[in-house]
């Protein structure tokens, strides 16, 4: 059921691609695809730089809830050659079973990233950075975590002369009543696979999050993917990306003495499988 569901999102997808012009669910909420979401090609990953990213994100919902559906604006301003700042803006709709059908703006986000090391000769890069959303979106109806999140992460890149090996650590935070927060992971390797006039990446991602501490999830609770993907080169400056995530480590439950309530807007973090079309212009 997995295969055929991804197999179908690729398929819309890529005929999406061909017919017009040429991130992560944490176990804390629900409020749109973060920098967090581990992606070879999101800001998080790559030094600074000015560009223009649109994603979006089909989430199919674990247990036939439902699914949720992402688009998102995305941009970064390179300050310096070292210093960026971005912020990203989420759209969502929700089709959960007992949830009302909700459209609305998500949590609201900016973020700040640093080329903090670099060895060129070695093709290897260490970028540090954090981002602050906004609870912009509605936490009752499932648009927004209804607070303040902060996600610092710490990724470290690896080029090889076939490949490349990214790697990234971080966490998740709220700030309201009380600290809830969770250890973020990922690791990614891409690898060309075509060259000449359409150059073509092959790329396949881990990302994980377990929660520390939780106020509806059991303490180690984990919820981890694989993220095939594929990355088209339409030109030096626009990357088009199609890829799909399928959950392969899920142990959320539910703390002894909690219910969930029909209502409950917790079951919008645990996706079961998903896909993805990504289009990134760089300045």
């Amino acid at each position: 059921m997995r295969f055929l569901y991804v197999s179908v999102c690729v398929t819309i997808l890529s005929f999406n691609f061909w017919i017009q012009p040429i991130f992560a669910h944490h176990v804390v909420g629900h409020g749109g695809v973060t920098t967090s979401s581990f992606n070879p090609y999101s800001s998080q990953s790559r030094p600074p730089e000015t560009f223009l990213d649109f994603n979006f994100n089909v989430d199919h919902l674990d247990g036939g809830l439902g699914y949720v559906l992402t688009y998102q604006f995305a941009g970064e301003y390179s300050v310096t050659r070292r210093i960026s700042v971005g912020g990203r803006i989420p759209v969502l709709s929700v089709r959960e079973q007992f949830l009302p059908h909700t459209d609305g703006i998500g949590d609201v986000a900016i973020f700040f990233k640093g080329l903090v090391g670099e060895w060129p000769l070695y093709r290897t890069f260490l970028n540090m950075g954090t981002e602050i959303s906004f609870p912009t979106g509605s936490e009752t109806r499932g648009t927004g975590t209804g607070d303040v999140i902060f996600s610092p992460y710490l990724t470290v890149s690896k080029g090889f002369r076939p490949f490349s090996i990214l790697f990234s650590v971080g966490s998740t935070l709220a700030a309201a009543d009380q600290i809830r927060p969770s250890i973020d992971y990922g690791a990614s390797l891409i690898v060309p696979v075509a060259k000449g006039s359409l150059p073509v990446d092959a790329f396949l991602s881990f990302q994980g999050s377990t929660a520390t501490s939780s106020k509806t999830f059991v303490n180690g609770s984990t919820k981890a993917y694989l993220k095939p993907a594929v990355t088209f080169h339409l030109k030096p400056k626009l990357l088009a990306t199609l890829g799909a995530k399928i959950s392969i480590i899920d142990t959320l439950r539910v703390k002894p003495g909690i219910a969930l309530s029909r209502q409950s807007t917790a079951p919008l973090s645990d996706v079961d499988v998903g896909c993805v079309f990504d289009i990134n212009y760089s300045f």
